[in-house]
């Protein structure tokens, strides 16, 4: 789950909340957002994302400014526009806060497994992290 200031975007949901309220973001400017925030450290050009989310078909550059500005929106103004900058005919770049929090980890089996007894007791086998 990504923080985003006040907002959270839950990729494995595909759910975005700002603050208790759940936001309906459309499938496509949704893409875009999270490939935004998961290369936040670069502007990402607009040709990627054409050719990524409109699977290279000959769409106007106008799908693209109207998916962003259907991101900015969801996000509510004027916060949207600071959030996601705008490099004028190269790209976008998504400069918020950030946060990443971890994902729920698998609760352990607590019936006896013998597979499972060297770790159990700790002898040095087991590294803490998950497999």
């Amino acid at each position: 789950m990504f923080v985003l200031g006040s907002t959270y975007l839950d990729p494995d949901k595909q759910l975005l909340t700002i603050g208790t309220r759940s936001v309906t973001l459309q499938h496509k400017p949704y893409l875009v957002l999270l490939w935004l925030i998961e290369n936040r450290h670069r502007m990402v050009y607009r040709e990627e994302l054409l050719d990524r989310f409109w699977d290279g078909k000959y769409v106007y550059d106008q799908s693209l400014s109207k998916a962003i500005g259907s991101i900015r929106k969801a996000l509510g103004e004027p916060a949207g526009s600071e959030l996601i900058a705008t490099r004028w005919g190269l790209g976008y770049r998504y400069i918020g806060p950030f946060r990443e929090l971890p994902s729920p980890s698998v609760t352990p089996d607590p019936s006896p497994n013998p597979s499972n007894s060297s770790r159990e007791h700790g002898n040095g086998e087991f590294s803490g992290e998950a497999e």
